[in-house]
């Protein structure tokens, strides 16, 4: 079982990931319709349609939530959707690092502190790669596809760390799930399956 830094360094780590991306998202997000696949998928988010090949049916059913926000029109709604998936993905990347931090190098990082800012500064960079932000900020999947890219990484190193046989099983099941849920989103998920012990 994994050894964890104090609670506060652990959550702020995450919680700064979070507010810090989802502000800097929103504060670039497109402020309508923009280029590629957005206004067939923000069509789709708004009725519930289907668009093009595979469908994205997790997508259009999460971006549809947001939707219902009492601000902004429609197409501003489901651009923040994207803006709010990347930002929970990048916080759960600097989980998943933070963690790995403390198993890889538990002697050499005997602060805290750079234990947190490390993880902030992986989130940061993954969330603000020119491609990343680039589709974080407009009506598409690849920010879902991100959040579930920080979900798998952090199942995975959970379920690998860990040394109970029955909490194993449960990450295991549980990382399953995702696997296949991610799936419904968008297929490079499939990148992620391959694992050699």
């Amino acid at each position: 079982m994994l050894k964890r830094y104090p609670s506060v360094f652990f959550i702020g780590a995450i919680l700064v990931s979070f507010v810090a991306l989802l502000t800097l998202h929103v504060y670039t997000l497109a402020p309508t319709v923009t280029f590629e696949d957005s206004g067939e998928l923000i069509a789709a988010a708004a009725h519930l349609g289907i668009p093009h090949q595979p469908g994205y049916p997790l997508w259009t059913l999460l971006s549809h939530l947001f939707t219902w926000l009492p601000f902004g029109h429609i197409a501003y709604r489901v651009n923040m959707a994207s803006a709010f998936f990347s930002a929970s993905g990048a916080a759960l990347i600097a989980w998943a690092f933070f963690l790995w931090l403390r198993l890889t190098y538990i002697d050499i990082l005997k602060n805290p502190l750079l234990g947190f800012l490390f993880s902030v500064l992986t989130a940061v960079l993954t969330a603000t790669s020119s491609e990343a932000w680039e589709q974080s900020v407009i009506a598409e999947v690849y920010g879902l596809h991100i959040f579930f890219t920080g979900l798998i990484l952090l199942l995975t190193t959970l379920w690998l760390c860990e040394t109970s046989n029955n909490e194993r099983s449960r990450y295991f099941y549980l990382l399953s799930f995702v696997l296949g849920l991610s799936l419904s989103n968008h297929t490079t998920t499939l990148v992620l399956f391959h694992y050699r012990s």
